[in-house]
């Protein structure tokens, strides 16, 4: 960490190993099995210590602060870089011989944990006050994802950014925020019409990326001080 009073800076690397990782399973046929027959299913899932797991990253935050236009401007950076990785895998306890481990979690699953979050995310933001009056702009950066939506193919999710602004200001008792998410209306990759989600529901969109499929959002916030 380096600071001056007008400029801070901090690095921060980690390792962290997960033993034992509590997973869910695919789905695995099951007939014939009490539990199973007795609640009429064919197919069950469940959660098993499964998998160790190796992350390693970075994270960078800076932050400079100076004199624009009669007030004061912050200009900070966040820099985030992970990587994911399998180094063990386990069956449950009592597992049949004939199946193996993808049976229970390979494939698109063990896939999911590695890929289905970005391995790398950064945000820049501007932020102005003077008095009563504030601004703000920010810019943020999501990597490449792997998805699976409702378990019926996997896709990539291409890098996106999105931008954010809002403008506050303070009258008496009353603060007023007037501001916009992802300004451009950004989305993400959308599903082809050949992928079975599209085919058969209709789903253009995977559910669980970084910036969600809500696009643009626009927001009036007003809050008042009460007493004296």
């Amino acid at each position: 960490m380096y600071a001056n009073g007008d400029f801070d800076l901090t690095v921060d690397a980690y390792r962290t190993d997960i033993d034992s990782r509590i997973v869910r399973s695919k789905g695995i046929g099951c007939t014939g099995i009490d539990a199973c027959d007795a609640a009429g299913v064919a197919t069950a899932a469940l959660f098993l210590n499964g998998v160790d797991t190796e992350t390693q990253g970075v994270d960078v935050r800076a932050r400079w602060r100076t004199m624009l236009a009669d007030g004061l401007l912050w200009l900070s950076a966040n820099a985030h870089s992970n990587e994911t990785e399998i180094t063990g895998r386990r069956k449950p306890a009592g597992a049949p011989a004939s199946l193996t481990f993808d049976d229970y979690y390979g494939g698109w699953a063990a896939q999911l944990l590695v890929e289905g979050q970005p391995k790398q995310q950064a945000n820049v933001t501007a932020e102005w006050e003077r008095g009563g009056l504030g601004l703000l702009g920010r810019v943020n950066y999501y990597g490449e994802t792997t998805q699976n939506p409702v378990d019926t193919g996997t896709v990539t999710i291409e890098a996106a950014s999105t931008v954010d602004l809002e403008a506050r200001s303070s009258f008496g008792r009353a603060d007023w925020s007037l501001g916009i998410n992802n300004v451009f209306d950004e989305l993400p990759t959308e599903l082809a019409k050949t992928h079975l989600s599209n085919i058969l529901w209709g789903v253009r969109y995977p559910v669980d990326t970084p910036f969600g499929i809500a696009g643009r959002f626009a927001y009036l916030r007003v809050s008042f001080e009460f007493g004296e």
